[in-house]
C-alpha cells in the first residue's frame, strides 16, 4: 500500500529530524515492545483454500448488500470436522452449507465455524457455502460507501480496502496472507455503475428490466485474499493495452481530463519493471481506479485502487502522480506474485514497492532524483528511529497495522539499496529475478529472499541479513581525516557510535572512501567492523576533501560531518552524490560567504540546467538579498525544473522593486490559471514585497483562482491586506468570534486537550493523541509573533463536507512567528466547531 502513503495530517512539513543523541535510549514503551507488543505468528491452517467463488447484489439507497461465497477448499490432515472462516461481525449469516448440504454452524466474534456431518477427507476438494447480508446499519470503514454532496454530486458508489483484515466485512473465507486462491465476483449494481474487481472481465450483463446490471470478474491465478477488491459506481473510463495486457483507467464521472496526466506513463512502467526483473506482468490486465475518500494506494492483484486526491494536476508539477503509480506497480511482483506470509514480514512488499518506483525515477529523471529518495528514506527512518527501533522483519509487534510505519516502507527501502549496491545491480536482478520464479504465488519470509538471493549470486547473504534484517537500529557513524605528510598517507578514524544495548549491531560493512584531489574524486575499498578504528589509505597528494561513503551505498546516520571549509568548494563541485553537493552549497551560504565563494556556487547552480536538478533549494542565495544576483533570478525564470522558478521569482521578492516595469510586468504575467499553482504564488508574494497597492488588481482577480486547499487564494489575500497597509487603511477582523474559536483552538491541541469545546470529533481524538501535531502548533505559539484574519467565507450551502463533517463556515489567517509565515485554513462545522486545519508552507510571505 502507498500512503502516497502515509500521510501525516498536520505540519507534517514542520517535522524533521532532530539532532542525534548517540546514547539515546529508546522509549521502554510503544507497539513494538511488551506488554503492548505480543508475539504473532500467522495462524495454523487446517485446510488449503482453493477458490472463492462471491455473489453480491447491492442495494446502493439502502447502503447494504446480500451475498453468498462458495469456499473450494482441501483439508491438510485427518479428522477436520471443523471449518473457520473469517466473517466480519457486521454480517449476518443465513445459512451454511457443505458439499451441498445443510450445515450447522456458530459465530464468535469475527470467526464463523462450520460443522461439516462428517469428517472431511484430507486433500480432497469441497465446496462451502454462506449466505449472508448486511444491514447498512453501521458504517463500515473498508467497505466504504460515497455519499454525494450538493458541492460533489459524483461521489456515487463504493469501493472495498482489504489490507490488512478488512475482507471479512464483505466476504465471509480466509482472511490472512499465508493462503493464496484462484477468484471469481459476481457484483449486481444499478445499470449505469461499472464495477471492477481482480482478473479478467468474464460478463456484463444487464437484466430484462434494464435496471440492473451483474459483472463476472475472474482470477485464475491464486494470490493472498487480502488483494481481492471491488470498486463499483458511474466512472469515466479509458482503455489501453500493453503487450497484448488490457489497462483500464478509471476515474469519477467528469475528472476523465486528469487521466492522461495520471496514468500515462503505466506502459513505460510496465516495460521497464518486466525488463529489469526478467519477470514479465504477471496477471492478466491491469485496472487503476481513483475513488473518493480513498486513504493512499492499494495494490489489489490486476486492480490497483488510489484516492482522487492523488489524481495528476498538471499545474502542480512534473508527473506528480508517477511515483503513486509505479509504487503501486511495483506491488504487483513484491507484495502481490509474492506476498509476505505474516505481517510481521511487511516490509517485503513495501520496501520492496518503495526501491523499485525510485529505481524506475532514476532511469526516467536521472541519479540525482534516486540520490534524494534514498535521502528520503533514511531521514524518515531515522526520524522514527528516535522513538523506536526494531528489526525489519519481526513478530512482536502490537497488531498488523502498527507495522505500516517508516521501518517497513522506508527503512525496508534502504536496506534493500544497501543490498544493491553491496551485490550491483547486475547480480542483485539476477537474485529478484531468481526469488520472482521460484516463489511466484506463494507466500514468503525474509528468509526465503535470503535463500534466493544467496543461490542466484553465489554470496551467502546469512551475514548481511543478520546484521540489517533481524536485528535492530543502524550504524551511526563519526569520521574525521588528517594527512600524513612524510607516509603520504590519508589517516581517516572512523568510530560506530550506536547504542548497542537494545540488540543494534556494531556492522560489518563494505565500504568506499572518496578522495577529491584535481577535480577528480578517486575511490580506495575500506571494511568498517569494530567500534573505532584507523584507515590508512596511500595517496600521491594529499586531497582537497575526503568522504566517507560518498555514493551514500548503505543506510548511515551520520550526525556530524566534520567537513573544514577549504574542502567545501571541491564538495560542491565534485562530489559524486546531489545531496552532498547541495549541503556544500548550504554550509557556505550559512556562513559570509566571499564574493568568490558566491561566485562559484552561481556558476554551479548555472551549471545545473537539467529539468531534475542537483541543486533543489536556492533560497539561501535569495537571502543574500545581493543585487548582482537579480541577473542570476533572470535567468532562473526560464529554467525547465519548477521549483527553481519558484524559488527565483521568490528570490526577485528580497530584492528592491527594479526601476524598469520589465520584470514587474513579466511577474504580472505568470499571475494566471494555467501557470503552476506555486509559480503563481511566488509572483503574488514578490508582487507584494514590491509594490502591494499597484498591483491591487493582480491580487484581486487571483483571489477567484481555484487552486487546492484555496493555495493561490490565501497569498492573495495577503497581498490584498498589505496593500491596505500601504494605503493606510486599518485591518478588519471580518469574523472575531471565529478568530476567538481559532486561537481557543490551537491553544487547546498545543495543551493536549482531548474535550475541547471548540473541536470537532476527529480534531479530539488528533489533540488526544498526534503529539507531533500538538508539540508543532505549541511551539508556533511559543513563538507567535502576528495572528492576522485574512477573510471568512460562510459555505453552508456549497455541501462542503470535511473529516466527517459539514463545513459552514472557512476562515483564513496568515501567522508569522520569529523564524515562519504560515496561511492556516480553519474550517468549522455550524455549531462553531474547528473539524479541520490545514495549513499551507511558509515560501510565501
Amino acid at each position: 500500500m502507498s500512503k502516497f502513503l502515509i500521510r501525516i495530517a498536520l505540519f507534517h512539513s514542520l517535522w524533521i529530524v532532530p539532532p542525534s543523541s548517540h546514547g539515546q535510549q529508546v522509549p521502554s514503551t510503544g507497539p513494538f515492545v511488551a506488554p503492548q507488543a505480543k508475539l504473532q505468528y500467522a495462524p495454523d491452517r487446517d485446510y488449503d483454500l482453493q477458490h472463492i467463488a462471491a455473489d453480491l447484489t447491492i442495494d446502493y439507497a439502502e447502503h447494504s448488500f446480500q451475498g453468498s461465497v462458495v469456499n473450494t477448499l482441501a483439508p491438510l490432515r485427518e479428522g477436520v470436522t471443523t471449518i473457520q472462516f473469517d466473517c466480519g461481525e457486521n454480517l449476518t449469516v443465513t445459512g451454511c452449507e457443505v458439499a451441498g448440504k445443510k450445515a450447522v454452524f456458530s459465530r464468535e466474534g469475527d470467526k464463523l465455524k462450520i460443522i461439516a456431518p462428517q469428517p472431511l477427507p484430507p486433500g480432497k476438494p469441497v465446496a462451502l457455502t454462506i449466505r449472508y447480508f448486511d444491514s447498512g446499519k453501521k458504517e463500515l470503514p473498508n467497505f466504504r460507501w460515497l455519499k454525494p454532496t450538493v458541492a460533489d454530486p459524483q461521489r456515487i458508489g463504493f469501493w472495498t480496502n482489504g489490507e490488512p483484515y478488512f475482507n471479512r466485512q464483505w466476504l465471509p473465507t480466509w482472511d490472512y496472507p499465508n493462503d493464496f486462491a484462484t477468484t471469481e465476483v459476481r457484483v449486481t449494481v444499478p445499470a449505469d455503475w461499472y464495477v471492477i474487481s481482480n482478473g479478467i472481465l468474464d460478463s456484463d450483463t444487464l437484466r430484462a428490466d434494464g435496471k440492473k446490471r451483474t459483472f463476472h470478474w475472474k482470477m485464475d491465478q491464486p494470490y493472498a485474499t487480502y488483494l481481492i477488491s471491488l470498486v463499483g459506481g458511474p466512472f469515466d473510463i479509458k482503455p489501453a493495452d500493453w503487450q497484448g495486457i488490457k489497462l483500464m483507467y478509471l476515474v469519477p464521472k467528469g475528472k476523465g481530463d486528469r487521466i492522461d496526466d495520471t496514468f500515462g506513463d503505466t506502459p513505460d512502467i510496465l516495460s521497464f519493471f518486466s525488463d529489469r526483473l526478467g519477470v514479465k506482468y504477471p496477471w492478466p490486465k491491469y485496472a487503476q481506479t481513483a475513488v473518493y475518500d480513498f486513504p493512499g494506494g492499494m495494490e489489489n492483484a490486476s486492480a490497483t485502487t488510489i484516492g482522487v486526491r492523488d489524481l495528476a494536476d498538471r499545474r502542480n508539477g512534473y508527473k506528480t502522480s508517477v511515483r503513486g503509480v509505479a509504487h503501486e506497480l511495483a506491488h504487483q511482483w513484491f507484495g502481490d506474485l509474492v506476498t509476505c506470509g505474516h505481517w510481521g514480514e511487511l516490509w517485503l512488499n513495501e520496501g520492496f514497492a518503495d526501491l523499485l518506483c525510485d529505481v524506475y525515477l532514476e532511469h526516467t529523471q536521472g541519479t540525482s532524483t534516486y540520490d534524494y529518495a534514498v535521502h528520503g528514506w533514511t531521514q524518515a527512518y531515522i526520524s522514527e528511529s528516535r522513538r523506536y527501533k526494531r528489526p525489519l522483519a519481526t513478530n512482536l509487534y502490537a497488531d498488523s497495522s502498527s507495522m505500516l510505519d517508516s521501518h517497513s516502507y522506508k527503512k525496508g527501502a534502504a536496506i534493500l539499496h544497501t543490498l544493491r549496491r553491496e551485490l550491483g545491480d547486475k547480480a542483485f536482478f539476477a537474485g529478484l529475478h531468481h526469488y520472482l520464479t521460484q516463489h511466484r504465488h506463494q507466500p514468503v519470509n525474509s528468509h526465503v529472499l535470503c535463500r534466493a538471493m544467496t543461490e542466484a549470486t553465489g554470496i551467502n547473504l546469512e551475514a548481511f541479513f543478520d546484521q540489517w534484517v533481524y536485528k535492530p537500529g543502524h550504524p551511526i557513524l563519526d569520521y574525521t581525516w588528517r594527512w600524513d605528510e612524510e607516509n603520504k598517507q590519508v589517516v581517516l578514524m572512523v568510530k560506530q557510535t550506536q547504542d548497542t544495548k537494545d540488540g543494534t549491531p556494531i556492522y560489518s560493512i563494505n565500504a568506499t572512501v572518496g578522495m577529491i584531489g584535481r577535480g577528480v574524486m578517486t575511490r580506495a575499498k575500506v571494511k568498517l567492523n569494530q567500534s573505532e578504528q584507523e584507515i590508512h589509505l596511500d595517496v600521491a597528494r594529499k586531497p582537497n576533501a575526503v568522504l566517507l561513503d560518498p555514493d551514500h551505498d548503505f543506510l548511515r546516520e551520520i550526525p556530524a560531518l566534520h567537513w573544514a571549509a577549504e574542502e567545501l568548494p571541491s564538495i560542491l563541485n565534485y562530489a559524486s552524490n546531489a545531496v552532498d553537493r547541495a549541503e556544500a552549497m548550504n554550509r557556505i551560504l550559512a556562513e559570509s560567504p566571499s564574493d568568490a565563494m558566491v561566485q562559484a556556487i552561481v556558476e554551479a547552480v548555472r551549471a545545473d540546467q537539467g529539468q531534475f536538478v542537483v541543486f533543489r533549494d536556492i533560497n539561501r542565495l535569495g537571502k543574500l538579498k545581493r543585487e548582482d544576483l537579480r541577473p542570476l533570478f533572470l535567468e532562473q525564470l526560464a529554467h525547465p525544473n519548477i521549483d527553481r522558478r519558484t524559488q527565483a521569482v521568490l528570490a526577485l521578492g528580497q530584492l528592491p522593486k527594479p526601476q524598469d516595469e520589465t520584470t514587474t510586468k513579466t511577474l504580472r504575467g505568470l499571475v494566471n490559471d494555467k501557470e503552476l499553482y506555486t509559480v503563481v504564488r511566488a509572483a503574488i508574494s514578490t508582487l507584494g514585497n514590491w509594490d502591494a497597492s499597484t498591483n491591487r488588481d493582480v491580487f484581486q482577480n487571483a483571489t477567484k483562482q481555484t487552486s487546492p486547499l484555496d493555495s493561490i487564494r490565501l497569498v492573495a489575500l495577503d497581498g490584498l491586506t498589505k496593500a491596505d497597509a500601504m494605503e493606510g487603511k486599518a485591518i478588519s477582523n471580518p469574523c472575531p468570534e471565529t478568530t476567538r474559536t481559532a486561537m481557543k483552538f490551537l491553544s487547546d491541541r498545543a495543551n493536549g486537550v482531548k474535550d475541547s469545546p471548540v473541536m470537532a470529533a476527529r480534531q479530539r481524538v488528533l489533540s488526544a493523541t498526534d503529539q507531533k501535531g500538538n508539540a508543532t502548533i505549541a511551539s508556533m505559539l511559543k513563538d507567535l509573533h502576528t495572528f492576522v484574519p485574512l477573510a471568512c467565507d460562510e459555505v453552508e450551502t456549497c455541501g462542503i463536507e470535511e473529516s466527517g463533517e459539514r463545513i459552514s463556515r472557512v476562515a483564513y489567517y496568515k501567522v508569522v512567528t520569529g523564524q515562519e509565515v504560515w496561511y492556516l485554513r480553519f474550517s468549522l462545522t455550524a455549531e462553531g466547531k474547528v473539524a479541520s486545519l490545514r495549513p499551507q508552507d511558509s515560501s510565501f510571505r
